[in-house]
């Protein structure tokens, strides 16, 4: 069995460097939702920004989970 970290490799690796047949081939094993979820729980920085706008096309999907850089005092 996959760990939540293979899952998450294997995704954002398909989507950020992957063909259209990756895309199809991730998008059929784990579905829509499931890659929705690990987009949502990974920091945005990454998806390689000339990926985001077809991904949120795609998987109807704008929930980019920008990390704060720094606190000010």
């Amino acid at each position: 069995m996959r760990s939540y970290k293979d899952k998450k490799t294997l995704i954002v690796q398909a989507l950020s460097y992957g063909t259209l047949e990756h895309w199809r081939w991730i998008r059929n094993f784990y579905g829509d939702e499931e890659i929705r979820k690990v987009l949502a729980n990974i920091p945005a920085t990454e998806i390689k920004p000339k990926t985001k706008p077809l991904i949120e096309a795609v998987f109807h999907f704008s929930n980019w989970n920008y990390v704060p850089r720094g606190i000010r005092r």
